[in-house]
């Protein structure tokens, strides 16, 4: 059978001793750590949530107002087009076809012709 004698409860309270500082001093600090770290991570997610539905809110706010735009300026831009061909009177210039020997003066003739339409310009 088993025989008590007094070096168990030595050990006994040897080990409740080294429990209590363990706990005490070692544990308990370590814990409280990692809670306070598990804490502040959640903090800083739950302002990463925030700043990303900000930026999401602020996208859509300005698409908004991008397409606004675009409607305010498919409305009020006038048709320049439309008036410009009206009041336009179309000239027709003909050239005749030139042989590769007048090809020379065939470009003096333009440039002098184009010069000139500049100068009136």
């Amino acid at each position: 059978m088993l025989a008590l004698n007094i070096t168990v409860f030595f050990q006994m309270i040897n080990f409740w001793l080294a429990f209590y500082l363990l706990t005490r001093w070692l544990w308990r600090p370590a814990l409280k750590l990692i809670i306070r770290e598990e804490r502040e991570q959640q903090s800083l997610e739950s302002k990463i949530e925030l700043q990303q539905k900000s930026v999401s809110n602020n996208e859509h706010r300005r698409e908004r107002l991008w397409n606004m735009s675009r409607q305010q300026f498919a409305q009020h831009t006038p048709s320049v087009g439309l008036v410009f061909i009206k009041n336009t009177k179309m000239r027709q210039y003909t050239m005749p076809i030139v042989e590769d020997a007048d090809e020379s003066q065939m470009v003096t003739e333009v440039a002098r012709f184009i010069v000139s339409k500049a100068n009136h310009v």
